[in-house]
């Protein structure tokens, strides 16, 4: 899984909702009404402006964007900003991994290549990026709730995951006066699949060779590595049957 490629997909796609929502239902059932409808601070009108950043068409400068890059200048804002800062291992992993990938994920075809499952956590910061900080503040507020309504896709996705908000302060040559960013912090526990670099061979032929009988009078370093069973009826030695594995390698 590509997990920071995955979450810029999901974030996209609540984007298209909120858009998708406005325009399918009347509009005190929309996401946004009920949300943010009647929260004011001063002049500005949260449940208007929410509607002026989420609602502009891909002909308005003004759009948000969704990438993995910081902002080069204030053209490229507003913005959410996707990063994966952490990953780990939650849990020790067992001998030989965590069992083998299903079938259609790896050794498809001839090429032997073993798959592997492996744990992992992850903190994915989402970044709002914009030059105002009352619309920093709301953008936050409407990407952290639609990732609440969004959580039965969370459950299909992850087998752990929990979200929270903190606050960043920006100041570069880009930026030369402060900006404050709001951060959402996705928490996922999930199970990665990777596969090893090496293809084992494949057996492509199987050959049953015939017990060799063994005098008691011989010598057994002859027979080193191969197990050796007592006939006591006959009064003989026997080697099992080997079977012998064929590559074409």
């Amino acid at each position: 899984m590509f997990l920071i490629a995955k979450i810029k997909k999901m974030v996209d796609s609540l984007l298209n909702y909120v858009q998708q929502d406005y325009q399918a239902l009347p509009e005190e059932q929309t996401f946004l009404y009920q949300m943010f409808y009647g929260y004011k601070d001063g002049e500005f009108d949260f449940y208007e402006q929410a509607k002026k950043i989420f609602l502009r068409t891909n002909d308005s400068p003004r759009k948000i964007q969704v990438s993995m890059e910081y902002p080069k200048d204030r053209n490229h804002i507003p913005c959410i900003v996707v990063r994966e800062p952490e990953r780990s291992t939650p849990t020790p992993e067992g001998l030989g991994g965590f069992g083998e990938a299903p079938d259609d994920d790896w050794n498809n075809g001839l090429t032997g290549r073993q798959g592997f499952r492996r744990p992992q956590s992850s903190s994915v910061n989402l970044m709002c990026f914009t030059d105002n900080v009352l619309e920093s503040i709301l953008i936050a507020e409407v990407l952290y709730n639609l990732f609440l309504g969004a959580r039965n896709t969370f459950e299909q996705e992850f087998y752990g995951f929990d979200f929270h908000m903190s606050e960043l302060i920006a100041e570069n040559q880009a930026f030369p006066s402060p900006m404050i960013i709001k951060n959402i912090v996705i928490d996922v526990q999930w199970m990665h699949r990777y596969g090893n670099l090496t293809s084992q061979p494949i057996p492509r032929r199987f050959v049953i060779e015939d017990a060799i009988p063994i005098n008691p009078g011989d010598e057994p370093r002859h027979y080193v590595g191969m197990p050796v069973l007592w006939d006591t009826h006959y009064d003989m030695l026997y080697m099992p049957s080997m079977v012998v594995l064929w590559t074409d390698r």
